[in-house]
């Protein structure tokens, strides 16, 4: 059963749209970014979620999670050391 909001039923996030569009999350504003996070961080403590709503919506938020980390520069150093390794074989 859906939570009740003052809208009228909480709204599913549209997941198959997401999922189609997670390469193009690095073109979100980092405040687009923050509300698909919360977004679907409320969808997944859902306790009614289908299993296959579930998987996709994990997906969507693994990408968005990522694409957070990356702006952050939590895989600098590693782009780093990749760059440098190709640049000296």
């Amino acid at each position: 059963m859906s939570d009740f909001t003052t809208e009228g039923f909480a709204p599913f996030p549209n997941t198959y749209e997401d999922n189609l569009r997670v390469a193009s999350f690095s073109a979100l504003t980092d405040a687009g970014l923050d509300h698909k996070v919360n977004e679907y961080g409320r969808f997944l403590q859902r306790t009614d979620l289908m299993q296959r709503a579930r998987t996709a919506g994990e997906r969507v938020l693994d990408h968005l999670l990522f694409e957070l980390a990356y702006r952050d520069g939590i895989y600098d150093e590693y782009i780093s050391e990749r760059i440098e390794d190709e640049l000296c074989a």
